[in-house]
């Protein structure tokens, strides 16, 4: 069963053209729009929705002039990009609330030490990491480093 990013599950279309029959204007239209608003992610997946085949998703992606699919590239990059910014910022948000709360004296007083000792321990463990990760994301490349010693 297809599944509609907007109206949940659905049944299958059947299919709306066949071989040697005309794909209609409308259904064309259907294609590009869901092609150029990056509503799914393969052709396979605008087929399904649309009620083709995938080599009429195909052949109708190649009358989309390049520029317009690149850049939808770059934009769905960018916005992709954005999200997980947003994730990230919102998940160290809360961190940092349950941290606020774990340094209150009776929160403490409250916990077993082998409660404490996990909790600690785990939360020192993904601090180290995510140091190590920003350490690696600022590193020079080896490629990089290898053209600036060769200057």
């Amino acid at each position: 069963m297809a599944v509609n990013k907007d109206e949940g599950p659905r049944r299958p279309r059947p299919s709306r053209t066949g071989k040697g029959i005309k794909t209609p204007p409308e259904v064309q239209a259907e294609i590009i729009a869901a092609l150029l608003t990056g509503q799914f992610q393969t052709d396979e997946q605008v087929a399904k929705a649309t009620g083709v085949s995938k080599v009429t998703v195909c052949r109708i992606r190649k009358h989309i002039p390049e520029e317009y699919l690149k850049q939808l590239e770059l934009l769905k990059k960018d916005w992709l990009g954005e999200l997980v910014g947003e994730y990230l910022e919102e998940s160290l948000r809360s961190l940092i609330r349950i941290d606020q709360v774990t340094r209150s004296e009776e929160w403490l007083c409250q916990q077993d030490a082998a409660s404490l000792a996990t909790f600690y321990g785990v939360k020192a463990d993904k601090a180290y990491r995510l140091m190590e990760a920003i350490e690696r994301a600022n590193r020079p490349e080896p490629d990089v480093i290898a053209a600036s010693e060769g200057s």
